[in-house]
């Protein structure tokens, strides 16, 4: 997949010690196709699959 150059937005709480990162992509570009990618791909289950 390679790198993907993403933003970076970081809500602080200025009374807590909590802060709200999102990392985003530029929409309609090369990065935003593999952020999507990584993203379909992590959520599935990889499992064997019996050839019987």
């Amino acid at each position: 997949m390679g790198r993907i150059a993403l933003d970076c937005d970081t809500l602080v709480v200025a009374a807590d010690d909590l802060r709200i990162m999102t990392y985003t992509a530029e929409p309609n570009t090369p990065d935003a196709a593999r952020l999507h990618l990584a993203l379909v791909i992590r959520t599935q289950t990889l499992t064997e699959q019996n050839a019987d």
